[in-house]
């Protein structure tokens, strides 16, 4: 009998399931949208922005001058234990968008703000026009947090 823990390839299972091998391709330009935000779906877009890559990336990935997406865990790593500070963990999970960077230093600029159990408001003099800031109001263990599309 096989053992059901062993991972399996399956090339018709997304990236980010377990033996998955599909990957996101590079958006052709003028073609659909691809249902990213609210307003473009009323469903959920987790697996659209899973399967993602924003126009350019490769390019952007590629530059001498790599800019990391900034995404600050508000709260700290309080009920975020298990996951490593930094990019290690886009890399290892071999996420196709993977310049982020997770942090919980208040004190530099994030692109993302994350809350986890509560909301509080940033105490920034200013806040960027292009921050996001995102609270899960479902459980967490249903929420990919790397489906969170920052470019």
């Amino acid at each position: 009998m096989p053992d059901p823990f062993v991972s399996r390839h399956h090339p018709d299972r997304p990236w980010f399931m377990r033996g998955g091998a599909l990957r996101p391709s590079q958006p052709r330009p003028g073609s659909a949208s691809v249902q990213l935000w609210p307003h473009e779906s009323g469903g959920d877009r987790i697996i659209n922005q899973l399967l993602y890559i924003p126009p350019g990336y490769a390019e952007h990935r590629n530059s001498s001058h790599l800019r990391l997406k900034r995404i600050l865990l508000y709260f700290g790593r309080r009920g975020w234990s298990d996951l490593p500070m930094g990019r290690s963990v886009f890399i290892r999970d071999q996420c196709p968008v993977d310049s982020c960077h997770i942090t919980t230093d208040k004190r530099k600029e994030a692109d993302l703000i994350l809350f986890k159990d509560r909301f509080a408001h940033p105490v920034q003099e200013t806040r960027p026009s292009e921050q996001v800031t995102f609270i899960p109001t479902q459980d967490l263990a249903w929420w990919h947090w790397k489906s969170i599309v920052l470019y």
